[in-house]
């Protein structure tokens, strides 16, 4: 299974679990931004041993968003 495969996969279980309704047009934008966090995930842990941070409900969301969701800035 490809990177790209096992990346599609992890994107279906967390919209299953987060039942996020999506069009066409927004799945694959929203995909795009999932690609991006879950490698800056993984970025971190390999930079930041001390905690974990992980995939969430915010996983499909720019930063902007998550401001604006969660009234808080985002920095990284």
């Amino acid at each position: 299974m490809t990177t790209e495969q096992c990346m599609q996969k992890l994107n279906e279980r967390w919209f299953s679990h987060h039942e996020v309704a999506q069009d066409n047009d927004d799945k694959t934008f929203r995909f795009a931004i999932f690609k991006q966090n879950v490698h800056q995930v993984h970025t971190f842990h390999q930079t930041t041993p001390s905690y974990k941070i992980g995939v969430n409900i915010f996983t499909d969301m720019t930063d902007d968003e998550v401001t604006v969701h969660t009234n808080c800035i985002i920095d990284h």
